[in-house]
């Protein structure tokens, strides 16, 4: 047994260590609504499958992709095969994904409304996905061209998961989307404020610590980490096609585990700590330098009494200066941390905060009309679909502190405006596939008033009313610029360029914004009158979110540090005036370098911009086809050697190890639109009861039927022999046969539609379902006559099993903090219903409830959570006892009593373990001590309480990553003591393990 279980062991063990590539390879965006009619138009190296109503957006979108192919590609140094690309224009998500298998690229069409990137958007997302294309296909090549004849796609993935970090993936993406646009990140202030934060104040950090993070010191994500490290490999080493060495050195190398590990050995032979020890120096010296060359910095006063001990950002304050208002005299402002999920909080005059409301995790920033309304516009769900949701227009009432929708149900306005009378409302609007609008409401009741085609077919962001003027910041080609719509017609006042734009408002004569136009996110004023542009702030990390007083004596902004984002203020008299132009914007070395580098490279590949963009608006050049999901429902990405049930691989515990994986074969198949997934499976498996082997076939079906409703259906055969359980009344006992040469038939399909109604920062869920179950496994009660020698049968024939489940359970959760465990408030509860089909006298039915509600803890790192279960039994005159219901920790049964009642409580404490590593494998950042308790009832009709159990004990579970893998580990163990023997013994340890993707 051991020499047929090892291969199949360490097969399992690989895709486990290569977890993220197995959640890429299964990953699915979610379901455009089902009234989408599919279309797919071809050329060279993409087909592109879209909503009919997206035909021109789609056809922007494929010459975009053709034109930038070419001068992505030269850094890369690859010629990627031909891949499919899916618009999702329904969704007010700004983002894209590359998924290997199967392979296709995903790409979210609404363009960013709030970020700081004042590049166009397709341009943007092209470059960027076209990137991580690749940078993923150079793991098709070499070694792994050989391996995809036994895995398939999945091998890609693989590769990926194993020796392609995310810091390089999303960094190379960040440096190329820099060094091919007059913007891109690695430009963009706010992307890299907090390291100008950190090296200026000596904080420099170790390798595992930037990319892997803490529970205790803030950490920014890969996309910075990535792009300064590897933008300082190309700085110094001077090699444009430095992206391209470096993914081809694990296939090329496979066999040297030091070029597998750090791939930048290969490259010129400097590693990558070294590259870190030097991208900390530059960068220091770089921002050094700017620091001292800016004289005296902006001197601002706190408007809190005191700092929060870790991280938080506190952004958007508004003075409040409304006599009629119980919070006149205070601050509003959002608050967000590695202890708080988003919020709405008030700032009195002494400086304390106080909870208004729980906030959405992506919004606007926040205006105020001067009277008793603050605005912003947040997504809300649609049940119908997870990847269509809608954006309106909020507000709150600064008198009555009510928060309610002022602006659009079904639709997508961005960034709202209130007018000086504060009767109307400006906002972009973003229909499904363009173009875009200026749409003025009525703030009373959000009636449309008028919608008005935002200049150069740009997209609109911000609005500010000026008189009879309104003044928009819209991106176009050539980056954001500011446009005045004066008398129904649209003037250019600030040539579009590519420095951020942000927060635009006004104050008497001027108009007011944020801006990294020197390098800092600094504020700065714009008279319309003269064309004169002042900048306001001179920060050392960044100023941001401005707003001034409604006197005008006052100017409230948020200023960054090592802390985040604190709410200050600044006496209007003592601001700078120091004069600014778009004209001559700062230039950061490194960036300036990657440009160059680039288009010296693409140069001398003779690469030059052929394609004309009206051949692929021309239906006779580029035909568009109607794409059937019907006929493209199944596609063959990947396989097995062996029989691999995925979704216990990704519902992975100690328990069903053995469970995953077997001798045999697996077939994998998802469509492209991510709605249609299925397995099919053969298996050489082993029954553990008898110890025989069997050759054992199976079939799983994932696929969404309409809307949100979903189905999943499994069939399995032949993993064992039948079983007849007997039941004698004559001996009083089961008896248990096994049914030579009758193979088992085991069938289920369930059916859900999951809901979410996500807003104000909460997420909610609706899930009603149905479950149907079936095994040919045979249920037969008798009696013996001893003098005829024969069994006589109670009552009715054998039956088989059939059982059907119904049930519905609603979830609402806050967010959970970087570093806590638990979220700080949360409820759920699922009822269920199981009946027995055709049972007749041997399976009865059972009604159950579980519930569990989340509560502070008495730091805010640590939580509490109180949970509950119930069921009753309904089983007169039936033999066979079904149960959902699970015993307490340290129990391995369910309770089939008549009626049981349980309550649970978890108290989750983090422990910070200093953020160490143990050699080149293990780094460790967090201990998670969560101790428990549970008690339980039994009861029976007639006999009141007729049983109790209780348990008590402690999960220790410390979190890690393992070599460089960027995805978190958690292993520990469970204790639990019983306060009646279970088993045996009343001590009871288990292994506890999970991966995060």
């Amino acid at each position: 047994m051991l020499h047929l279980t090892k291969p199949i062991l360490s097969t399992l063990l690989l895709i486990l260590l290569s977890a993220g590539a197995m959640h890429g390879q299964y990953y699915t965006v979610g379901n455009d609504p089902t009234r989408a009619r599919w279309r797919m138009i071809q050329s060279e190296n993409y087909k592109l499958i879209y909503p009919e109503e997206t035909d021109s957006l789609a056809r922007v979108y494929l010459y975009t992709l053709e034109k930038v192919r070419p001068r992505v590609m030269a850094g890369l140094d690859i010629d990627p095969d031909p891949i499919p690309v899916i618009l999702h224009p329904y969704t007010t998500q700004s983002n894209g994904v590359v998924t290997w298998a199967p392979k296709r690229m995903d790409l979210f069409t609404s363009p960013d409304p709030y970020g700081s990137n004042p590049d166009p958007w397709i341009e943007h997302l092209t470059i960027h996905e076209s990137a991580h294309v690749g940078q993923v296909e150079h793991f098709t090549k070499g070694i792994y061209n050989v391996f995809y004849y036994l895995l398939g796609e999945q091998v890609t993935g693989l590769g990926l998961g194993l020796f392609a970090g995310t810091y390089a993936l999303e960094g190379g993406a960040v440096i190329t989307e820099t060094e091919l646009t007059g913007g891109g990140r690695g430009r963009n202030a706010d992307f890299t404020k907090y390291y100008r934060a950190m090296y200026l104040n000596g904080d420099y950090r170790n390798w595992d610590r930037l990319l892997f993070g803490s529970h205790k010191y803030y950490t920014p994500n890969e996309y910075p980490f990535g792009y300064l490290t590897g933008g300082t490999s190309r700085y110094f080493s001077g090699i444009a096609d430095y992206a391209g060495r470096y993914f081809r050195t694990p296939v090329d190398k496979w066999y040297n585990l030091t070029y597998l590990i750090d791939p930048d050995l290969n490259v010129d032979g400097t590693g990558m700590i070294e590259y870190l020890d030097r991208s900390q120096d530059i960068l220091t010296e770089i921002w050094r330098t700017d620091w001292l060359s800016r004289g005296t910095f902006t001197e601002s006063e706190d408007v809190r009494r005191r700092r929060d001990r870790l991280y938080s950002d506190i952004t958007d304050p508004i003075y409040i200066d409304d006599p009629k208002s119980p919070w006149n005299g205070s601050v509003i402002a959002l608050k967000e941390g590695m202890t708080t999920a988003r919020k709405l909080i008030r700032i009195d005059s002494s400086g304390r905060e106080h909870f208004i409301s729980f906030f959405n995790s992506t919004s606007s920033r926040l205006t105020y009309d001067g009277r008793s309304r603050i605005y912003w516009t947040e997504p809300v769900s649609n049940d119908a679909s997870s990847l269509e949701d809608f954006s309106v227009i909020m507000s709150l009432d600064t008198r009555s502190g009510k928060i309610k929708v002022t602006g659009g149900r079904r639709t997508k306005y961005f960034n709202p405006a209130p007018s000086a009378t504060g009767d109307t409302l400006a906002a972009a609007e973003y229909p499904v596939g363009g173009p875009y609008f200026l749409v003025l409401l009525s703030a009373d009741d959000g009636q449309v008033l008028s919608r008005i085609k935002a200049p150069e077919q740009g997209q609109m962001r911000e609005s500010v009313f000026y008189g009879r003027d309104i003044y928009s910041t819209v991106i176009t080609d050539g980056g954001i610029g500011l446009f005045r719509l004066s008398s129904g017609q649209w003037e250019e006042v600030i040539p579009p360029q590519r420095q951020s734009i942000s927060g635009l408002k006004r104050h008497g004569d001027m108009l007011y914004f944020s801006s990294d136009l020197d390098g800092v996110l600094n504020i700065y004023a714009y008279r319309p009158a003269s064309g004169e542009l002042l900048r306001l702030t001179n920060s050392e990390y960044g100023a941001d979110y401005p707003y001034f007083s409604l006197s005008g004596d006052r100017l409230y902004y948020s200023e960054y540090s090592l802390g985040g984002y604190r709410p200050v203020s600044t006496a209007a008299g003592t601001l700078r005036s120091d004069t600014a132009s778009f004209d001559a914007p700062y230039r950061h070395p490194i960036a300036e370098m990657l440009s160059a580098q680039s288009e010296e490279l693409i140069a001398e590949r003779g690469i030059s911009d052929t394609l004309d963009r009206a051949d692929f608006m021309d239906e006779g050049k580029y035909p568009s086809k109607r794409y059937s999901k019907l006929l493209h429902a199944f596609r063959i990405h990947s396989w097995f050697p062996v029989y691999v049930n995925v979704d216990r691989i990704r519902s992975f515990n100690f328990e069903n190890f053995t469970m995953s994986a077997s001798l045999g074969a697996t077939i994998l198949s998802q469509n492209s639109l991510g709605d249609v997934v299925s397995s099919l499976g053969y298996g050489y498996v082993r029954d553990a009861l008898t110890g025989k082997w069997f050759h054992s076939g199976h079939v799983s079906l994932n696929t969404r039927i309409i809307g949100n409703l979903s189905a999943e259906l499994s069939f399995d055969v032949n993993d064992r022999n039948t079983r007849s359980y007997l039941y004698d009344f004559t001996l009083g006992k089961q008896i248990v046969k096994e049914n030579l040469h009758d193979p088992l038939l085991s069938a289920s399909a369930m059916l859900y539609y999951q809901m979410d109604f996500n807003s104000r920062g909460w997420y909610r869920s609706l899930t009603p379902l149905v479950l149907w179950d079936f095994s040919n496994d045979i249920y037969y009660a008798y009696t013996y006559d001893i003098g005829q020698g024969s069994t006589l049968p109670v009552q009715g024939n054998p039956v088989m099993r059939h059982q059907l489940q119904y049930g519905i359970s609603y979830g609402q959760v806050l967010p959970t903090a970087t570093s806590q465990i638990y979220p700080r408030w949360g409820f759920g509860i699922t009822v269920r219903g199981v009946s027995s089909l055709g049972g007749g006298m041997y399976f009865g039915h059972l009604a159950y409830a579980n519930g569990y509600v989340y509560f502070p803890g008495i730091t805010r790192q640590q939580g509490l959570k109180i949970s509950f279960s119930a069921q009753k039994q309904f089983m007169e005159g039936k033999l066979l006892y079904t149960s959902l219901a699970s015993l307490p920790r340290g129990y391995d049964s369910y309770s089939f009593a008549d009626t049981y009642l349980s309550v649970s409580a978890d108290y989750a404490i983090p422990i910070y373990l200093g953020d160490f590593r143990i050699g080149p494998v293990f780094y460790f950042k967090r201990l998670q001590l969560i101790p428990f308790f549970d008690y339980a009832l039994e009861g029976a009709p007639g006999s009141g309480i007729t049983g109790s159990y209780c348990s008590y004990g402690a999960d220790l579970m410390v979190d890690f990553h393992f070599i460089r893998l960027g995805f978190p580990f958690s292993a520990g163990i469970r204790y639990a003591r019983t306060a009646a023997p279970a088993n045996g013994t009343q001590d009871h340890v288990g292994l506890l393990f999970n991966i995060s993707l």
